[in-house]
């Protein structure tokens, strides 16, 4: 709270700032409830900048959090205050490949990655390892990738999100840029529907299907 300008402190008043911090202590409890049903291991790393090649394509990445769990081995972890979901991670197009691409970015590769998720009465971690971390992290590899990348370990889940952005990665350098949104809500956020025309495709499709 003491980050926040004076000024600002000064207009929400010192009423609203005293619930808030109240707020953020509870939330600071549960979550470090959370944090102690994990097996042991240390913080090395916090906001950790980073970064990979794919297909002569630099990104320069900051990573939330690096643990290092009792074996010497590394789990990344990415804070999240909204929805978080492994299928984002999975697929030819994945939705929010940022941890894939910190487990690429790594010295050595990681023994997992999660998503922390960071809210009220819902605090939780979410995520897939090759070993056991915590509740919310999973290692049946097999069975949580099956539908959208089968993978039969962790070994070659990291191989295939190798092969994935490099592809996501090649098709960026050359230009490709396909009128094919990756779900509904994808032009939602976009702006550029007068370019693609988006909206004049679909109305070509539902008149196509209804002849």
């Amino acid at each position: 709270m003491d980050t926040v300008p004076v000024r600002r402190r000064q207009a929400l008043g010192s009423a609203l700032c005293q619930l808030e911090a109240q707020r953020l202590i509870r939330l600071l409890q549960e979550w470090l409830a959370l944090e102690r049903e994990r097996l042991p291991f240390r913080v090395v790393a916090r906001e950790a900048p980073a970064s990979v090649q794919l297909a002569g394509l630099e990104l320069a990445l900051r990573v939330d959090r690096i643990d290092e769990l009792e074996d010497g081995s590394s789990v990344i972890i990415d804070y999240k205050s909204g929805a978080a979901a492994i299928a984002d991670w999975l697929g030819p197009r994945p939705a929010k490949p940022q941890l894939p691409l910190y487990g690429l970015a790594a010295h050595s590769p990681p023994a997992g990655l999660a998503f922390a998720a960071v809210r009220e009465r819902a605090c939780q971690l979410s995520g897939l390892a090759r070993t056991e971390v915590g509740p919310g992290i999973d290692t049946d590899i097999e069975t949580r990738t099956r539908r959208r990348m089968p993978s039969p370990d962790w070994a070659a889940l990291l191989s295939a999100w190798q092969h994935v952005v490099e592809a996501l990665a090649a098709a960026f350098v050359n230009g490709e840029a396909a009128v094919d949104p990756l779900t509904a809500n994808s032009c939602s956020h976009c702006g550029l529907q007068a370019l693609c025309r988006i909206e004049q495709r679909r109305a070509e499709s539902c008149n196509e299907a209804g002849a």
